[in-house]
């Protein structure tokens, strides 16, 4: 059997994650993205849905751009006739 990966790496937590069938595939959960002007966060789910990021709706499209204006926590939500999902992300300032 082959392991790929670093010391320490948690691959069945990892291979396991590639079989979840999540509504979004981007952003991840936790992201952290850096606020620079322009910032563009590139929003995929696995079907059309309806989305959302803090509280205000931004289209309906599988893939679609965010565009941040202000640092901090932002909620990003999808949402099809059968399923819904929230991911949590950060903005953090420009070094």
């Amino acid at each position: 059997s082959i392991e790929y990966g670093l010391d320490g790496d948690d691959y069945v937590t990892t291979r396991n994650l590639l079989k979840q069938s999540s509504l979004i595939l981007s952003p991840h959960n936790g992201d952290v993205i850096q606020l620079q002007n322009g910032t563009a966060i590139p929003l995929k789910a696995r079907e059309e849905v309806d989305w959302y990021a803090l509280d205000v709706f931004l289209g309906h499209a599988k893939e679609m751009q965010f565009y941040p204006k202000r640092t901090g926590a932002v909620r990003i939500e999808a949402e099809s006739n059968s399923k819904a999902e929230t991911v949590e992300i950060s903005i953090a300032a420009e070094n």
